[in-house]
């Protein structure tokens, strides 16, 4: 029988880094056996399907450059990937699809593309984002009196899996302004240890910005002389904070409960931040349960090292309706020291006093031999 539950918010400041102290025991009167897990994130993700096409015209008009896409099968379409040969940009751009090429229909209109490249930074927002059309012509207007060189195209239908995700509320928020080192200093502090995979800045200025951010995540911490010092490890130095792209960052999961933003300001006004949310999709345990028994999730072994089920190996058998369990309260083992019996502590005074007791006797009866003589 096949079982599934999410681990409790708890286990992760106490079990390993990479969760291979997991274990499930299955205790009867007579055995414990380990019963086998497969251990599971359900993390959103994108599939992005190609969609053939090749470029029937590139012409140049009074307001910009066209650029026509004739695709091979007329089917749904949501996203166009562009390249180009220019390096520092600003442009708006119009996107219109037809089936006949005399009739054409708006799509996008004033959507800014935009690329940076100097000493400071390397970015671009050169990804077209709309809602699902079907045509058989889709037409690129990039208005610019600068010559546009695209180089590279990709036209896709892009389907979101969505995941399941869970918001930690913030135990501290705390943001510092380094005029000297031109920078913006967030540190993010959680109530306890949770997996993160998610982090997004809310900005409330209004003005258009693209500032780099470097994440890291604090691992470690030591006082000295009443002041706090911080071992950090990154988690990213390529993410960029930009008014254009609205995506959070997002990265591998990784456990903690203090982490920190940097973000690079340059010589522009710093950003006001309001808020971080801090997001991640919990971990889930899919067991398979083949005995009557007192089952028992146990975490915390230091020397434990990652399990090797053979379950991992056949995952399409998996039934895909599971049981929910529900996660008792946690109970922690103690190590068994020998304690000795209370009469072998007593026993144990009995015998230093005998021998105690002997050694004055044969003090006083060597002293009066002495005296003898």
């Amino acid at each position: 029988m096949w079982h599934r539950f999410t681990l409790p918010d708890a286990v992760y400041g106490k079990a390993k880094e990479h969760l291979s102290d997991i274990r499930v025991f299955a205790v009867t009167e007579n055995d414990t056996i380990e019963a086998p897990y497969i251990l599971q994130q359900n993390t959103q993700k994108t599939i992005h399907e190609k969609v053939p096409f090749h470029i029937i015209n590139i012409t140049k008009g009074s307001n910009g450059f066209y650029y026509t896409f004739e695709l091979e099968n007329q089917q749904l379409v949501n996203n166009i990937d562009l390249t180009f040969n220019n390096q520092n940009f600003d442009w708006k751009i119009t996107l219109e699809g037809s089936n006949d090429q005399q009739e054409w229909f708006q799509i996008l209109d004033d959507y800014r593309i935009l690329s940076i490249h100097n000493k400071h930074t390397h970015y671009s927002f050169t990804n077209l984002n709309f809602a699902d059309s079907k045509f058989k012509f889709l037409r690129l207007l990039v208005r610019t009196k600068d010559k546009a060189e695209l180089i590279s195209s990709s036209i896709t239908c892009s389907r979101l899996e969505k995941g399941t995700y869970k918001n930690y509320p913030l135990k501290n928020l705390k943001v510092q302004q380094l005029p000297k080192f031109k920078t913006t200093h967030i540190d993010i502090e959680l109530p306890m240890q949770v997996p993160v995979s998610k982090l997004n800045p809310i900005v409330s200025n209004h003005f258009d910005y693209y500032r780099p951010v470097s994440i890291l995540k604090v691992v470690d911490s030591i006082k000295l002389d009443s002041i706090w010092s911080y071992k950090t490890d990154y988690i990213s130095t390529k993410s960029t904070l930009s008014s254009l792209d609205t995506t959070k960052f997002e990265f591998n999961s990784t456990t903690g409960n203090k982490f920190q933003l940097i973000i690079k300001n340059y010589d522009n006004e710093p950003l006001t931040i309001e808020n971080v949310q801090v997001e991640s999709s919990p971990y889930e345990l899919i067991v398979r349960c083949t005995k009557d028994a007192t089952y028992y999730l146990a975490y915390g072994n230091k020397n434990a090292s990652h399990p090797n089920y053979d379950i991992t190996r056949f995952k399409e058998k998996i039934p895909e309706a599971l049981e929910i369990l529900k996660v008792e309260k946690e109970l922690k083992i103690g190590s068994k020291e020998d304690k000795k019996p209370e009469k072998d502590f007593f026993n144990t005074y009995w015998l230093w006093g005998i021998m105690v007791l002997i050694i004055l006797i044969l003090g006083f009866f060597t002293f009066k031999m002495l005296q003898e003589k």
